[in-house]
């Protein structure tokens, strides 16, 4: 009998919203994201904050514009599953930079995440 179980990968094409776009960051340039889907059956809730990788306020301001801009896009979120619980979450951010068509928004740092099951968290 074995007690192990390996963990399983599945990637998901979820709606997303970007939340709070403002001075989240110590050098005020991040930008906060959740993902949302029905996973058999339960709602989930997958929020990353993101560093922006901007040099100057004006260039961050314009990319928070084109985040803000995301009506009925998707973006590709790899769910981790343990003993069929949704365990953890990765947000593919070259999936985002797709999305916008957009090279800079592949360069999203990650600075936090949570996985929740209500929304707001």
């Amino acid at each position: 009998m074995c007690f192990l179980q390996k963990s399983e990968y599945k990637e998901y094409m979820m709606g997303f919203s970007v939340l709070r776009p403002d001075e989240v960051t110590s050098e005020g340039m991040g930008v906060e994201f959740v993902a949302f889907a029905s996973i058999n059956g339960k709602a989930i809730y997958c929020y990353a904050l993101y560093r922006v990788p901007a040099k100057t306020s004006e260039e961050y301001a314009e990319m928070i514009r084109e985040l803000l801009n995301y009506n009925g896009k998707q973006v590709k979120v790899k769910l981790k599953f343990k003993k069929d619980k949704i365990k953890n979450f990765k947000i593919d951010v070259s999936s985002i930079a797709d999305v916008y068509q957009n090279e800079r928004l592949g360069k999203l740092e990650l600075l936090g995440w949570g996985l929740h099951d209500s929304w707001p968290a």
